[in-house]
């Protein structure tokens, strides 16, 4: 073989593919890769949370406070923590002491925070026209920590702020128990339903009222205060849906529609 001393192409580490095409190709990699790591993270959290015990869960949360919260001392605080009280009657094993905590925002919205907390906003409060509407809505939340959606949305959320924004991990567990609460699936909300309007009829002995707030959020006027349900029901499956749906469920039960209904101010 005959030796040839030339020097290489000036173009061999050069690719000839466009950058554009590497650099979406690149990206798309990426982002299936992280997509895939999200998925198997999230899939974990589901298989371990059973096995947080609730007292674990209410020391690492112990100390949250919404700093929008209204004084302890105020009386529908009292009020809204006694048909909590009530309705946890009807969940005999329940693991949790439950204890309520009022939002001061106009915003209708309810949420259960890790460590056995109900947020509830001053907004739903004011808009409700019986106390079984409300005691339906609290119930709701607790069927999220019967569930613990709850410790599942928190692992979701983490997961997904952790993987998308690198954010460090001090700040996103301050922010914790916000993002538990935001982090339910549309499933996840049917089954709450099911499970609060079981307890509001184990309180009450009926099932009237517990759907009428669905009612209520149609009738807000006028549009300012139709946004303040934004939040709400971007979380949650249509109103229209979940009182059907409620409706079927008191049928298959035979439950009650029948019944008095508790005043409801607040």
């Amino acid at each position: 073989m005959k030796f040839d001393p030339r020097l290489p192409d000036k173009g061999i580490n050069v690719s000839h593919d466009r950058p554009i095409r590497e650099a979406l190709l690149l990206i798309a990699g990426v982002t299936g890769a992280l997509a895939v790591l999200i998925i198997v993270l999230s899939f974990t959290i589901d298989r371990l949370v059973p096995f947080v015990p609730p007292s674990v869960e209410t020391w690492m949360f112990s100390a949250f406070k919404p700093s929008d919260s209204i004084d302890p001392s105020d009386a529908r605080v009292d009020r809204v923590q006694d048909i909590v009280d009530r309705l946890a009657i009807g969940w005999p094993d329940c693991p949790y002491e439950f204890d309520v905590m009022i939002i001061d925002t106009g915003q209708v919205n309810a949420f259960a925070f890790p460590g056995g907390v109900i947020g509830i906003t001053t907004g739903l409060l004011e808009s409700a026209e019986s106390e079984n509407e409300v005691a339906f809505v609290l119930g709701h939340e607790i069927g999220h920590f019967r569930a613990r959606d709850h410790l599942r949305g928190l692992g979701r959320g983490l997961i997904i702020s952790l993987v998308a924004s690198g954010s460090g991990a001090h700040s996103l567990i301050q922010a914790a128990p916000l993002i538990a609460a935001r982090s339910f699936d549309r499933n996840q909300e049917r089954q709450a339903d099911a499970y609060g309007l079981e307890l509001v009829e184990r309180m009450y002995g009926h099932v009237r009222g517990a759907g009428d707030f669905f009612s209520t959020l149609d009738e807000f006027q006028p549009d300012t205060k139709k946004r303040h349900l934004a939040t709400y029901l971007s979380t949650h499956p249509g109103h229209a849906e979940r009182s059907e749906a409620l409706e079927d469920l008191a049928l298959e039960n035979g439950w009650s529609a029948d019944g008095e209904l508790e005043p409801g101010e607040f």
